[in-house]
């Protein structure tokens, strides 16, 4: 189970890896997505799953 994190500096360094993590592994979707205008529902099983 996840662990909740209630200190606001931590949660954005968590999103922020997370943002970095999606974008170095899922870079032609991405790039997919935002030529469609599709982004959150081409990435959205990889955002869910964070």
């Amino acid at each position: 189970m996840a662990t909740l994190i209630d200190n606001p500096k931590r949660a954005r360094q968590l999103a922020r890896a997370i943002a970095s993590d999606l974008t170095l592994y899922h870079e032609p979707k991405i790039l997919e997505g935002i030529a469609n205008d599709s982004l959150f529902e081409a990435m959205a099983a990889e955002i869910k799953e964070g």
